[in-house]
């Protein structure tokens, strides 16, 4: 299974992200796979579910759907999070998806 596959999936009209959720970053950006899950860099800090809420408005916006129908559903309290989308254009994902490279650690 490639690192794509592992990190995302589509389950009928929804898009799943396996996210690796970075806080406190200089901005909100997605910045490649890593470990098998897509990275994400937001601003936010993590407390009193800032972050969570900052990576859900970052992905809402990006994939061209509203706030409601983007949810952290598994990983609240850790950085690692799985995100389900409604109603994503997928063009955007396509796009998104186009541009994310691997994320080496060092």
């Amino acid at each position: 299974m490639s690192v794509q596959n592992s990190a995302f999936h589509w389950n009928r009209n929804t898009l799943v992200l396996h996210i690796m959720l970075q806080p406190r970053a200089s901005k909100n950006e997605w910045s490649g796979f890593f470990d098998g899950k897509i990275r994400l860099r937001v601003t936010a800090a993590p407390v009193d579910n800032l972050a969570n809420r900052e990576c859900e408005k970052f992905v809402a916006k990006a994939l061209k759907t509203a706030k409601t129908n983007v949810r952290v559903v598994r990983g609240h309290n850790s950085r690692t999070k799985t995100v389900e989308i409604q109603q994503a254009d997928s063009k955007s994902w396509q796009n998104i998806l186009a541009q994310l490279k691997p994320v080496h650690p060092g």
